[in-house]
């Protein structure tokens, strides 16, 4: 059984992998650099369903592939 990395580690890992820097993220998701940079260091107390499907589109993740059902907050 292969382990499920947490939210944020999934998000930094797939906009790396896309080549994108933290301020395009945050331009494509509308969201701030501020939220961007303290929810990939796993601060992210206000993530919410809508930011999340936000950055889910600008990195074009499907919602599955975020592992959604396995979200610990």
């Amino acid at each position: 059984m292969s382990k499920i990395l947490p939210i944020h580690l999934q998000i930094r890992a797939k906009r790396r992998e896309l080549d994108i820097k933290q301020e395009g993220l945050a331009d494509l998701s509308d969201l701030s650099v501020s939220f961007i940079s303290q929810l990939e260091r796993g601060r992210y107390k206000d993530l919410g369903l809508e930011s999340l499907r936000k950055i889910s589109g600008a990195l074009n993740f499907y919602e599955w592939d975020l592992n959604l059902m396995n979200i610990q907050l």
